[in-house]
């Protein structure tokens, strides 16, 4: 990987740094794209997609860190991969076109033709990438608040639900192909690699959306396909009221069991002054944080056209970070929030999509232009 560093033309801050929310104690975060040389490019069974934490980058930019914490992280894309990522306004790559140019630390020739491009990669897809980001953030939100709340937590046992100790062999038939089915859902079934198979689903909840107007996101599609498939279940196979009932009990221990394991991860694992604060608010500040700039980036997107990254609101961010709101609050303003998103999806000028051809015309132009210096 010695061509890495050299054949990097974009490094800039990510993070809180890039959206001025930072504090004394913030680490160092950037990304950057990475144009590989053809060799690469073209080897059928070594492909690059991106690199983490390069040690030659991190050496290079070691004046960058904070003496109080010098975790210093880095990610950098292919080209190609960072391209696709935009085009589906995915929020942790699109944001890197529009950071503040006092942040950028690397700018090599064709950023700045792709730069003079960016309002390329913008479409109403914003609307379902950053909510769905969003409500990612308030699962944990309510998911933490349980934990809160409950205090220590014993681990579930089946006769609590009403099952016998042993789940019946017949009913791990049966879940077995609902698990299935959810992994059909989550197109493990197709060879496509992670960014891929995410856009996907991207594509696909935007689809339910428009017919249905159900808004399926990355914080509930699991929860909302599973009981999809064994109300379906119920029908075709017209199982009696008792098979059903039995069947959403399992549902519920398997839930709570995996909540307890997500207790114990979360238990062991947290960052003390972190817990210290999200037991005095009742609730998990920093994911309320990322919740609300996630909307106000989407929506801004939608009705202005423009990724602001230095956020202008950064006291409010900071405050309901530090706690300066209430739970209540931040479920108020997610609720409000997406009755705005909502409203600004259906009377956007933002494309449906990016116009693909002239995206790919971009890429090739930029890749081309690049290795004919």
């Amino acid at each position: 990987m010695n061509w890495l560093v050299p054949n990097t033309i974009y490094v800039t801050l990510g993070g809180s740094q890039a959206y001025g929310l930072n504090n004394e104690l913030s680490d160092v975060d950037v990304k950057g794209i990475v144009v590989p040389p053809k060799e690469v490019e073209n080897d059928l069974f070594h492909r690059f997609e991106q690199a983490e934490n390069s040690p030659v980058l991190e050496a290079d930019l070691a004046h960058l860190k904070n003496p109080k914490n010098p975790k210093f992280e880095s990610s950098l894309y292919s080209l190609k991969k960072f391209m696709l990522l935009a085009a589906n306004v995915n929020p942790n790559i699109i944001e890197l076109l529009w950071t503040d140019p006092a942040d950028h630390f690397v700018f090599k020739s064709p950023m700045d033709e792709l730069m003079e491009n960016r309002d390329l990669f913008l479409s109403s897809k914003a609307k379902f990438t950053f909510s769905g980001y969003a409500f990612a953030q308030a699962a944990k939100i309510e998911r933490h608040r349980k934990w809160i709340v409950k205090g220590e937590m014993t681990e579930p046992k089946r006769e609590d639900f009403g099952l016998p100790a042993e789940r019946p062999a017949q009913m791990m038939e049966v879940f077995g192909l609902i698990k299935s089915e959810v992994e059909r859902w989550n197109f493990s079934q197709y060879p496509l690699n992670n960014m891929e198979r995410d856009e996907l689903k991207r594509e696909i909840w935007e689809l339910v959306y428009n017919v249905s107007q159900v808004d399926v996101n990355e914080g509930n599609w699991p929860k909302v396909y599973e009981a999809g498939v064994i109300e379906r279940l119920a029908k075709e196979y017209d199982l009696k009221k008792e098979v059903v009932e039995v069947l959403q009990r399992e549902r519920l221990y398997k839930k709570e069991m995996e909540m307890y394991k997500s207790w114990l991860t979360w238990k062991t694992g947290r960052n003390p002054a972190r817990h210290e604060l999200e037991v005095k608010s009742g609730y998990d500040t920093k994911h309320a944080s990322h919740l609300v700039r996630l909307m106000r980036m989407g929506l801004e997107i939608l009705t202005d056209h423009n990724v602001v990254v230095k956020r202008p609101d950064r006291e409010e961010i900071l405050s309901v970070k530090n706690g300066g709101w209430s739970y209540e609050q931040v479920m108020e303003f997610a609720k409000d929030m997406q009755v705005k998103l909502d409203a600004a999806y259906k009377s956007t000028t933002l494309p449906k999509n990016v116009n693909y051809e002239k995206v790919n015309a971009l890429y090739h132009r930029l890749y081309e232009g690049y290795h004919s210096k």
